[in-house]
């Protein structure tokens, strides 16, 4: 026979609070040898479990035991008993028995069905306290990954005005020194002519090279300009007009000594210090 447990926590535990309500054995949690509340924990009380005895074979031995008093009345009173009196009063016993059977039975049915809602209820309040804090538990993680997210922005905001900062001040520095060069060009460069090695040039002029837009006549042949990959050639006589950097053709026109256009020229600015010669 399994044993039964009841809990004694009153006033705490939902099932302390209802005295009938027997746990099974099944129904407990054993810890340490001993069996506690799977509610709250504690310690429970064993319960002596009692046979039952069923109420309707009760009734049904009460009922007899009436009816025989009954009879033993009747045959006492009268030497010649009235069997249809007794047959009545036997019926109406057997009848009130039978409905007092049925009260009982009603009224253990609806005990059980109240202790079967009390036991819904109380269960599907811990339920819903186990989800809140379930849910509480998420919104002090959402708050913490909005604060973590709000110091990551606050980092980057930092970084980025520090980035533009530097470049703000980079861009400075850069327009300070176009200045100063834009200063020493404008001293220093000049128009005129100058007579190279391989031509005639007039133009604009800057430390003896040709410098800016100009006019460069060939007076023997010569690559336009050493770098070029397709290795162009000018003859004697032939002539370029267009921008010059350093002594050397940044872009313009290459034409024959009779003006005919022989091919346009696009070979770029090289470095600050590179002077082609003269």
């Amino acid at each position: 026979m399994k044993k039964q447990y009841k809990c004694t926590n009153y006033g705490i535990c939902s099932k302390g609070a209802d005295k009938d309500y027997i746990f099974d054995e099944s129904e407990v949690e054993e810890k340490d040898g001993k069996y506690c509340c799977p509610h709250c924990h504690q310690e429970l009380e064993q319960v002596e479990k009692k046979p039952p005895i069923k109420k309707p074979i009760l009734f049904v031995i009460a009922a007899f035991v009436l009816v025989g008093g009954c009879i033993a009345f009747f045959v006492g009173k009268s030497s010649s008993p009235n069997h249809e009196e007794i047959t009545a009063q036997i019926d109406s016993t057997l009848i009130k028995a039978r409905m007092k059977a049925e009260a009982d039975s009603l009224k253990a049915v609806e005990d059980s069905l109240t202790a079967l809602r009390i036991r819904q209820e109380s269960d599907s309040l811990a339920s819903v306290k186990d989800g809140l804090k379930a849910e509480a538990e998420s919104l002090k993680a959402m708050k913490d990954s909005l604060k973590a997210i709000e110091d990551s922005l606050s980092l980057a905001a930092e970084t980025l005005k520090t980035a533009e900062d530097s470049l703000n001040s980079a861009i400075a520095n850069v327009q300070e020194k176009n200045e100063k060069q834009k200063k020493q060009s404008s001293s220093s460069l000049r128009s005129g002519t100058l007579t190279l090695s391989y031509g005639k040039y007039t133009g604009a002029i800057k430390n003896g090279y040709p410098h800016g837009q100009g006019r460069l006549t060939y007076t023997k042949e010569r690559q336009i300009y050493r770098n070029d990959t397709k290795r162009r050639m000018a003859s004697k006589g032939d002539y370029v007009v267009g921008e010059f950097y350093n002594g050397f053709v940044v872009y313009g026109k290459l034409y024959s000594s009779k003006g005919t256009l022989l091919s346009s020229l696009n070979f770029g600015v090289g470095p600050e210090d590179s002077y082609d010669s003269k």
